[in-house]
């Protein structure tokens, strides 16, 4: 609308000045293409907002995030929450029903799980295979982004169990579950990739560590794990039960680790 404005208050004064002194049929192409031009980059600099997260975004996300005039995607170091969710027993899966079965079940995996990372303000950063990537605190601020994280994830848990009743009655027989990871700290968040693809990435060993939180998850039998610094930076809403301490892989080093009960209810 801004656009919109500026537009008529600009080149109707200056098309009624040239038309009155016969030099609009020599200057009308370069106004008309200048204004046409001004619209097409505010829609084109819309739809590029929208393409990045409006599929994973609560609507007044995107709208800040363009207001902002991209200047919040360009990138920095935010301090962050991570959760990566994993639905296990999908790929076996892969390997007993038709092919449009599956992609009917991960479609209302991704769509039922984004939901429930939008209602606590958390944004999905990727789709991997089964697997959800999720971030709180960026783009915008959230000051309350670790418990927002930890409800995600209690609510991740309902939703599957959900899901796997309504997906048995289709596929008799179907075992399927979900493990998750959460961790905080800071990670670099912001545009990557090239002209011709571009996404809002996150880079930094944080990620690794959320990520092999979810991995630990099924050798020790449990649904949420939460590495014990990230717990102690909650409301402590959540009951925790305590699970050592252990080594990420990639990195020789140890981190403690509590266990969120699957179905857990905040006090």
């Amino acid at each position: 609308m801004l656009a919109l404005l500026l537009g008529a208050g600009i080149f109707i004064p200056a098309s009624y000045w040239l038309f009155s002194r016969n030099q609009f049929n020599a200057f009308a192409p370069s106004l008309l293409a200048i204004g046409l031009s001004g619209l097409y980059n505010d829609r084109r600099r819309r739809r590029e907002v929208r393409r990045h997260f409006a599929a994973s975004v609560a609507p007044a996300v995107v709208e800040a995030v363009y207001d902002d005039d991209r200047e919040i995607l360009r990138g920095g170091y935010r301090d962050v929450t991570i959760l990566f969710c994993d639905l296990r027993g999908f790929t076996r899966l892969s390997y007993q029903a038709p092919a449009e079965t599956l992609v009917g079940f991960i479609n209302e995996f991704y769509q039922e799980l984004t939901l429930a990372c939008v209602r606590n303000q958390g944004m999905v950063n990727k789709f991997i295979g089964d697997c959800i990537l999720a971030v709180f605190n960026a783009p915008l601020d959230d000051p309350d982004h670790v418990d927002h994280a930890l409800d995600t994830g209690v609510a991740m848990i309902a939703t599957v169990e959900r899901l796997r009743a309504q997906w048995q009655a289709r596929a008799p027989g179907l075992q399927v579950d979900l493990g998750v990871g959460i961790h905080a700290g800071t990670v670099f968040c912001g545009l990557v990739g090239s002209e011709q693809k571009e996404e809002y990435g996150l880079i930094g060993k944080e990620v690794i560590v959320a990520h092999e939180l979810e991995q630990w998850n099924k050798p020790l039998g449990t649904h949420i794990l939460v590495s014990r610094q990230t717990y102690e930076r909650s409301s402590k809403k959540y009951p925790a039960v305590d699970r050592g301490e252990h080594e990420v892989r990639q990195y020789g080093e140890f981190i403690g680790v509590v266990e969120i009960p699957a179905g857990a209810k905040n006090f």
